[in-house]
């Protein structure tokens, strides 16, 4: 089976492209199908609001379960104090199945197969061995698993 791991669907508000302007399924869905791709995991075009941009990913895998996988969005500064609320919400209630951090402007890079991941805030674009890790910004990894924990979300670092 081919799924496809990185489709923006809906609305954005941003204006400059694809990935945050407006991006239909229908078309997308017919090539995916030409292509040979039988699953798409889809998330929101950037949003301002992201809760409400979850809601409409949920109503649109609603839609096409045979197709769609949907996963919640959240960027880590503007949902502040809101994101473990967010993704109870989208996994327990809408549905979703999975989570994209919203990194645009932040130096961090997810690495990783599956529900077994690392988050390294570095501005390396790829880690190829353990001594590119050697320069992450540990400081900043603190932060976020701190605040992760108070959100209610547990990460277990690297």
């Amino acid at each position: 089976m081919i799924v496809d791991c990185h489709v923006h669907a809906g609305a954005g508000d941003g204006f400059t492209g694809p990935w945050d302007t407006r991006a239909p399924l229908t078309a997308y869905l017919r090539r995916a199908r030409e292509a040979g791709i039988e699953r798409s995991v889809v998330f929101t075009a950037f949003r301002d609001d992201y809760a409400l941009a979850n809601r409409e990913v949920a109503r649109l895998v609603r839609e096409r379960p045979d197709r769609l996988l949907g996963f919640a969005f959240v960027h880590p500064e503007r949902d502040r104090g809101r994101i473990g609320r967010m993704v109870a919400e989208a996994t327990r209630e809408l549905g979703l199945c999975g989570l994209k951090v919203h990194r645009h402007g932040l130096p961090v890079l997810v690495t990783g197969f599956g529900a077994a991941f690392t988050v390294h805030f570095t501005k390396r674009a790829e880690l190829r061995d353990y001594r590119d890790t050697l320069d992450d910004d540990v400081e900043l990894l603190n932060r976020f698993l701190l605040g992760a924990l108070d959100e209610g979300l547990h990460v277990l670092p690297d």
